[in-house]
């Protein structure tokens, strides 16, 4: 069951999260268990800097819920606690653009913030950017948080991104980095100038039941 429904953003500006472990990666080929969607879980430390981005969400949360005649929550509904009390959020962006486009894969950047194509794995330490976007529908009402780009910072020994082979002199040397022609250069604009146009969508995974 799915619905496409124009959301409310909540920002006007994007928000960068603090770090964490990434989980469940889809950046480079999207998910299409329902509508299809670009996606990643982010793993929270366990830290000050965690609690104030929860506490700012919240915050961001109920104003929405209260404009749209709703009561206050203490709790984030885009959080999830796990049984040993870790707790994650999971990112989403629409794998369609508002015009029908494919939108191209989410921007992934290194630390030295340069754009780069391997995609985090799981135990990667990365940063999401992201606008927080409210929606509402016959099924109920709550707030997406809808990425725009990735930053790897740290990348976890023995994960999808390290190689088992030893290094041949003489073989072929390949880029890690984007290429920064006109066409990689219009898609990066495309997904910029689109994002507060996007038409996401409500899923199963949406119903607040």
């Amino acid at each position: 069951m799915s619905k496409n429904n124009r959301i409310e953003w909540l920002s006007t500006s994007t928000i960068v999260s603090p770090l964490g472990t990434a989980r469940y990666s889809y950046l480079r080929e999207p998910d299409t268990k329902f509508e299809p969607c670009y996606r990643i879980t982010l793993e929270l430390d366990d830290n000050q800097e965690t609690e104030d981005f929860l506490d700012t969400l919240l915050d961001i949360q109920n104003k929405f819920m209260t404009s749209k005649g709703e009561g206050e929550s203490s709790k984030l509904k885009c959080v999830k606690t796990s049984d040993d009390g870790s707790k994650s959020i999971q990112f989403k962006s629409s794998a369609t653009l508002a015009s029908g486009q494919p939108r191209p894969p989410i921007k992934i950047y290194d630390a030295s913030n340069q754009q780069v194509v391997e995609e985090p794995w799981g135990g990667d330490r990365i940063r999401v950017s992201f606008k927080p976007g409210g929606w509402e529908s016959g099924f109920g009402i709550g707030v997406k948080l809808y990425m725009s780009a990735v930053q790897v910072i740290e990348k976890e020994a023995g994960s999808g991104g390290s190689s088992p082979f030893d290094q041949v002199e003489g073989g072929f040397v390949g880029t890690n980095t984007v290429d920064a022609s006109a066409t990689a250069t219009k898609k990066a604009d495309t997904v910029a100038t689109e994002i507060d146009d996007d038409v996401p969508s409500i899923d199963d995974s949406d119903i607040p039941f």
